[in-house]
């Protein structure tokens, strides 16, 4: 493992869209190879035309698929399609420079990707927010405690041969907002009190009554911001951690069931969620703020290596 990288990182998250052109950025898209030759504003548009114009504003790459990311193994060279969604810039990690950012496959995959000592100027200058990005010959490796993606099997490193291109910027309407819920898997459902002493899955369901209304803070990007919220069974309190935070219909009270993946925190579980889209209302009922403090104790997990396989 490469020096450094323990380090404690993702702190201030900033991109690299100068404020105020990010609407520019994204509508404007600039692929490699013969430009259509637009045509004149004066000139008489026809329906087809339109349509041809149409046709060429659709994405044609194929980013790398979901099947294709869970077959790539720890120490690979491998290559990777997708879209930067988060950027961090270069930064000092205790004696080495490094930069992270974070490549979608728009299809509910994030990858963390970092870049050490001399590869961080370098990928830093190919690396803006929406870009589209080929890599090529980069590293699959394991994954430091804490990673702004949500693939937690390993990052991906820039290495000395890996190929950087860009293939365009990703226009907005072409993002995709994916659901755990969208992709018909059955996560293994866990109560509040079955998480203590027990082995959890890296994905898993749970449920509860929202105690807290939800914390929003900005990234420090134009494109995301974070949200923290606490759900309870009127006995233990589970910290929620949203990545992707956007206006939503819950409210204090409401029943719901959150899939995430549990992370620990100073030896207390939080429940790390991709997006508010996977917080659903699980039925009306509506619990009073009398019955929701109650729910006071979090859930510890001082011992997480000895934690037993859960039943």
């Amino acid at each position: 493992m490469e020096q450094g990288e323990n380090s404690k990182t993702f702190s201030n998250v900033s991109g690299h869209v100068e404020e105020g052109k990010t609407d520019e950025i994204i509508d404007e898209v600039n692929f490699i190879g013969p430009r259509v030759q637009k045509k004149d504003e004066t000139e008489r548009r026809t329906d087809d035309d339109k349509k041809d114009d149409e046709k060429d504003d659709i994405l044609d790459i194929d980013f790398t698929t979901n099947e294709e990311i869970e077959k790539m193994k720890l120490g690979q060279k491998v290559e990777i399609i997708g879209y930067v969604d988060e950027v961090e810039a270069c930064h000092m990690a205790g004696n080495y420079l490094l930069f992270k950012f974070i490549l979608n496959n728009n299809n509910g995959k994030r990858l963390q990707v970092v870049a050490w000592r001399e590869e961080a100027e370098r990928t830093e200058a190919e690396i803006s927010i929406y870009k589209i990005i080929y890599l090529e010959k980069a590293k699959t490796k394991i994954i430091n405690s804490y990673t702004g993606g949500n693939h937690k099997n390993f990052e991906i490193s820039i290495k000395d041969d890996t190929i950087i291109q860009g293939l365009g910027t990703m226009k907005k309407k072409h993002i995709r907002v994916i659901s755990s819920y969208d992709s018909k898997v059955e996560y293994p459902l866990v109560n509040l009190d079955q998480i203590q002493g027990n082995l959890l899955p890296t994905i898993m369901r749970t449920w509860g009554f929202l105690k807290t209304t939800f914390s929003v803070k900005s990234t420090g990007t134009s494109t995301r911001n974070e949200a923290t919220s606490y759900i309870t069974d009127g006995n233990l309190k589970l910290e929620i951690r949203i990545l992707n935070y956007s206006a939503n219909d819950l409210c204090q009270g409401n029943h719901v069931e959150v899939i995430g993946f549990p992370e620990i925190k100073d030896n207390y579980l939080v429940l790390t969620v991709e997006t508010i889209n996977e917080m659903r209302k699980m039925s009306n009922e509506i619990k009073p703020l009398k019955w929701l403090l109650k729910g006071k104790n979090s859930i510890t997990v001082p011992e997480y290596n000895k934690r037993q396989k859960l039943n």
